[in-house]
């Protein structure tokens, strides 16, 4: 089957078997060297990415569903103003993240800059623990999150704590 859809602003056209899945697609054809085969069933989150702003593990999204989406891997983050302000919340709270979940986090937190209200403590942790990170504290995690949103906002103070 024909598939085009946007994967960090360029229209991409693929031919896909029923089978595959986005990650076969992003990762298998080098479309992104971010997103990670590993477990296959959603759990470890290295296959992150945002389609349609949303998060998701791309190795739980058959290849016809991202039909006319638009796809924003790490690769695509890292070009934006946005991504400069998650450097700045990581800087702040000195997150040291391995490179599986350096990605995955950005893109969780890029999601929650995207969100169109403040997000509340408990979305910001709700939306953190889709990643099973083991290279920081979930509390590190959470105040990183929490500066996002703030600096979203245009608080010149990161909330440090």
């Amino acid at each position: 089957m024909n598939i085009q859809f946007i994967l960090n602003g360029e229209d991409i056209q693929i031919v896909a078997e029923a089978g595959d899945r986005l990650s076969d697609i992003l990762a298998g054809r080098h479309y992104s060297d971010s997103v990670h085969q590993h477990c296959g069933y959603g759990v470890c989150g290295r296959c992150m990415v945002l389609m349609d702003g949303l998060p998701v593990n791309s190795c739980l999204v058959p290849a016809y569903e991202v039909r006319n989406s638009e796809v924003i891997s790490w690769e695509g983050l890292i070009q934006t103003p946005e991504y400069q302000l998650i450097e700045i919340a990581w800087q702040t709270h000195k997150l040291e993240l391995c490179s599986f979940c350096r990605p995955a986090v950005s893109l969780l937190m890029a999601s929650l800059m995207d969100s169109s209200s403040r997000p509340s403590d408990a979305a910001i942790e709700e939306t953190l623990s889709a990643l099973n990170c083991r290279c920081t504290a979930p509390e590190r995690l959470f105040a990183a999150g929490r500066t996002v949103v703030n600096l979203k906002e245009g608080r010149n103070k990161p909330d440090v704590r």
